[in-house]
């Protein structure tokens, strides 16, 4: 491949997902342009069963980002540990879209609605009972400076610089993926003009 061609190709949207190994805490961050048939590869090259945390629309750069912000979770390639900080990350940013797959005796994969089902209470307990914002005890963000970041105009690189976080974490600020309970001073601006 060219250098020109995989700049081209670094630049088209997809999905970054995230996969997670059913019954160990590992979890792959990678791209794909149709994650379905990803996770079917996937899960054909992996004895164990891979469940699908989420999704978010982005492209092979934004993937990137995920794997430098997280790199001291690294273990192999685009496997990392599933630390809190990563959770907390997956649960704030992406849409969930949990799957779980199983590998049947035919060759097709199959979506195991029932179990599905059982895995998304679980997990929508353990979200409601989770800690947001300045509750989590290692973040770096408070709503003044949630607020800040609102507001600011720069380059999302200069403000993740400036307050000591990630790219991904000021543009899903940005974006109001995170954080959503904290006021949006823009609105407030637009409202009183």
């Amino acid at each position: 491949m060219t250098a020109a061609a995989g700049v081209a190709r670094s630049k088209v949207w997809g999905d970054v997902y995230f996969v997670r190994c059913h019954d160990r805490p590992i979890v792959k961050i990678g791209w794909a342009s149709n994650v379905q048939r990803r996770l079917s590869a996937l899960q054909a090259a992996n004895p164990d069963l891979l469940v699908l945390l989420g999704t978010v629309e982005g492209t092979m750069q934004d993937e990137l980002a995920w794997h430098r912000e997280f790199a001291h979770l690294a273990i192999r390639n685009e496997w990392f540990t599933l630390a809190d900080e990563l959770q907390f990350a997956i649960d704030d940013r992406v849409n969930v879209t949990e799957r779980l797959w199983e590998k049947r005796r035919s060759p097709s994969w199959v979506e195991l609605d029932h179990i599905d089902r059982a895995i998304l209470r679980g997990e929508q307990r353990r979200r409601e009972a989770s800690p947001r914002g300045t509750a989590i005890s290692s973040s770096k963000l408070d709503e003044m400076k949630v607020r800040a970041i609102l507001l600011d105009k720069r380059t999302m690189r200069a403000i993740a610089a400036d307050y000591g976080v990630g790219t991904m974490t000021v543009h899903a600020i940005k974006s109001r993926r995170t954080w959503t309970h904290v006021p949006d001073p823009r609105r407030a601006r637009a409202a009183a003009a």
